[in-house]
């Protein structure tokens, strides 16, 4: 099961909140006075593909100075000796990789 669509609204609604009242709590950067995220724009599926993959969800910010972010949210393949890699490095393999029922991962041959 993907849960790309949840982990996309989670990050959506926590960026909303920020956009009310900024939240940083880090050791590093200081909260703002202002929230500097102003806009959150809706969930899009635009970049998905349902039928082989990969499964993209899309949500774009602009902040207070009028400059605009993309925050995706894409499931990866992990592939042996390769780690995790998006769909588009898995289609650049020079071979096909077989999925290794035991193990639940994909193998270069």
């Amino acid at each position: 099961m993907k849960y790309n669509d949840y982990i996309i609204m989670e990050i959506a609604q926590n960026l909303k909140e920020c956009a009310v009242e900024a939240k940083l709590n880090h050791h590093y950067f200081r909260t703002p006075l202002e929230p500097i995220i102003k806009e959150v724009s809706r969930t899009s599926a635009s970049e998905s593909n349902y039928a082989v993959g990969p499964l993209t969800k899309t949500v774009f910010v602009s902040d207070a100075f009028g400059n605009r972010y993309k925050v995706s949210v894409e499931d990866l393949k992990n592939v042996k000796g390769k780690g995790w890699i998006t769909h588009e490095e898995f289609n650049k393999l020079p071979v096909s990789p077989v999925w290794n029922r035991e193990e639940e991962i994909y193998e270069v041959a």
